[in-house]
């Protein structure tokens, strides 16, 4: 049997059990994650659409901010994330991430 290198064998061994999870929780937790990354990505996608037809009609480049695209789709879910940003959010980030 030939020698493995030192990474394939880092990788390929079962994890170290750290906490004490079952594995139907965990790859319920993947799941979960793995479906939001999913739909966020359809919905990023569909933003560059409608930016991209947009800046095919008015022939010069189109760039939509998320607030402008997230109020056009969603006006009562934008105005909750609104509310909750100014009211609820540490200062901090509000400040430093959400920065306008």
């Amino acid at each position: 049997m030939p020698q493995l290198c030192f990474t394939y064998k880092l990788f390929m061994r079962a994890p170290p059990k750290v906490l004490n999870i079952p594995l139907a929780a965990t790859s319920m937790l993947r799941f979960l994650f793995k479906t939001m990354a999913v739909m966020c990505l359809a919905i990023s996608v569909m933003f560059i659409i409608i930016d991209a037809t947009r800046s095919l009609g008015a022939s010069e480049l189109v760039v939509t901010s998320l607030s402008e695209s997230w109020t056009s789709f969603a006006p009562s879910s934008f105005a909750l994330f609104d509310q909750w940003t100014n009211e609820d959010m540490p200062t901090f980030i509000r400040d430093t991430i959400l920065a306008n």
